[in-house]
């Protein structure tokens, strides 16, 4: 099976588009590039492309993965030459290899690496940092997902105990910190990076305004989809 796994970007005003537009621009893209793409049987055949863990709305990427079945091989650095210059500029494809993983990427995808920049209402103190720090890992939080579903409203309490693998903050200048988190996301259980900054305010630290990128991806073993 000609199978190949790639890592991409997903950056600046891109970060806006959905997962659906993602495929639809990649699509588009391996048409253009004449990219040797399989398709898929029956009535209405479709490129096999798949992809990992959805990223959230608003939120960039360095770190986000594709995968799709070939009808021959191409080199790797023909690949990428190719989707690269067809792609848009805030999305660019970093790496490409043939794999054989029987597995897909969404079972793959278990845990993503974060980073968030944060600007806060007035200065905080490292030592209360570090007490927030360990009591949202040591302890977890609780918080509360609302759902609609046929016209009822259900909320869900969920603690994250078991779904932050690491967290670190970081004091810069004054009224800023940088959070590095690894977080769940996967099929079983996952936490968004905004669910995040919600734990963090309700921890006591009063933020302004975020940003933030997911830098990578990771499996069960906290290694990267594709090295």
């Amino acid at each position: 099976m000609n199978k190949i796994k790639g890592k991409f970007t997903k950056t600046k005003n891109l970060k806006y588009i959905s997962h659906l537009d993602t495929l639809r621009l990649f699509q588009r893209a391996v048409r253009r590039a004449k990219i040797p793409i399989k398709y898929s049987e029956g009535f209405n055949p479709h490129p096999k492309i798949t992809f990992s863990f959805p990223l959230a709305l608003g939120i960039e990427s360095i770190g986000e993965y594709f995968e799709m079945e070939l009808e021959e091989r191409i080199n790797e650095d023909t690949f990428i030459n190719k989707m690269n210059s067809v792609l848009p500029e805030d999305m660019k494809v970093l790496k490409a290899v043939y794999t054989n993983d029987k597995e897909s990427l969404m079972a793959l995808s278990v845990w993503s690496e974060f980073i968030l920049n944060i600007e806060l209402y007035e200065d905080i103190d490292e030592n209360l940092i570090k007490d927030i720090t360990n009591d949202i890992i040591s302890n977890g939080k609780t918080i509360t997902r609302i759902r609609k579903k046929k016209k009822k409203i259900i909320e869900k309490q969920i603690n994250t105990k078991d779904l932050i693998k690491y967290i670190n903050i970081k004091k810069l200048e004054d009224k800023r910190i940088c959070v590095e988190a690894i977080l769940k996301t996967s099929s079983s259980g996952s936490l968004k990076a905004d669910e995040l900054i919600y734990i963090l305010k309700d921890s006591g630290i009063k933020i302004e305004y975020f940003e933030a990128m997911r830098n990578n991806i990771l499996n069960k073993e906290l290694d990267p989809l594709v090295k």
